[in-house]
């Protein structure tokens, strides 16, 4: 564990990746999970590591984010295969595509989601320079009443 920003690390095995296109599309669905503040994935040793705080991870989220894209682009990669050998039409291959593109829209949605929760926190502790004293922000010259009106 990391005391110094209270983050903790952990290695897991991650299957089925063929180059560094996977390797970057794992990291991404990682780096997408509310918590996980960095996601290395190695390629030869199949292994990610990851650096996360443990109060905001949701590790099935994690799992499930990860899961998907790998699933789906198995998915994709074999129909397209089998759609270049006759075996499948197109109308299979588009629905491949699809289920492809929207497990990597539930990833951007993740990562969405992780910055909105960054400026919400920003916010709350007061963050912002419309709020700084030496910058004449409406919170430090404005009395409280005539905020109200």
């Amino acid at each position: 564990m990391d005391g110094e920003l209270g983050l903790q690390t952990l290695t897991a095995p991650v299957r089925g990746m063929h180059c560094a296109a996977c390797v970057g599309k794992v990291e991404r669905a990682l780096s997408g999970v509310p918590g996980v503040e960095k996601a290395v994935v190695n390629l030869a040793t199949e292994q990610a590591s990851l650096a996360f705080d443990p109060s905001r991870a949701d590790f099935e989220a994690l799992q499930a984010a990860v899961a998907a894209e790998e699933a789906t682009k198995v998915t994709l990669d074999l129909t397209l295969t089998a759609q270049r050998l006759g075996a499948v039409n197109y109308l299979a291959l588009l629905s491949a595509q699809q289920a492809y593109q929207q497990a990597l829209l539930t990833r951007v949605q993740a990562q969405a989601t992780r910055l909105a929760d960054t400026v919400a926190l920003f916010q709350a502790l007061g963050g912002g320079w419309w709020n700084r004293a030496d910058r004449g922000g409406a919170r430090a010259t404005a009395s409280p009443s005539e905020s109200e009106k």
